[in-house]
């Protein structure tokens, strides 16, 4: 309960300024990641179809950028700026979040990594949580480790729609985005 729950990271200032010049624009930027590593014992119940999260590049409001590297990589919509090849280290990683408007992410290390820098992340949570966010689960869509983020929580096992109309409803609200929440639907077949 007295966790202090603010930013403990800093990105380097030379780095946050030459990731500048690779995310820019007037849209708001927003920065993906869909899984972790696949040797994480509990990996099969936090992934979900990527597509979920993707179709966040279809509001035209978003500029959305994937920091989703190494690991469980997939062809991209061509409106997502792929940013894999550039993030060579932790630093370069910081830098791009810190040129970011909001962070969507599963739960993984780049949660962690956006959250200690107190950039505003969206950590969509399965059913059987990772220990950072179980405090008071499974109403609480907050964790007390961090001030900046918001929970997406998974309520059936292996069921992840209605979690991510959730995170589309409150994109739509938060960006005050057109609605394309039944438009996105239609398109999931699962």
């Amino acid at each position: 309960e007295d966790l202090p729950g603010k930013p403990y990271l800093t990105a380097n200032p030379e780095s946050v300024n030459i990731w500048k010049t690779i995310i820019n624009g007037d849209k708001i930027k927003v920065g993906i990641r869909w899984a972790g590593n696949p040797k994480f014992e509990h990996q099969q119940f936090r992934r979900f179809p990527e597509n979920f999260i993707t179709n966040i590049a279809k509001y035209p409001e978003l500029q959305v950028f994937s920091l989703q590297r190494d690991h469980n990589l997939i062809s991209l919509p061509e409106n997502v700026t792929d940013l894999q090849h550039l993030l060579i280290s932790w630093e370069d990683t910081a830098a791009a979040i810190m040129n970011l408007d909001i962070v969507i992410t599963s739960c993984t290390s780049i949660a962690h990594l956006a959250a200690g820098l107190g950039k505003e992340t969206w950590v969509i949570v399965p059913v059987l949580p990772y220990h950072t966010w179980t405090y008071k689960a499974p109403e609480s869509t907050m964790s007390p480790y961090y001030d900046c983020v918001t929970l997406f929580r998974q309520t059936k096992v292996n069921e992840w729609n209605d979690t991510f109309q959730k995170l589309y409803a409150k994109l739509e609200d938060k960006f005050r985005s057109e609605k394309h929440t039944s438009e996105l639907q239609s398109r999931l077949h699962l």
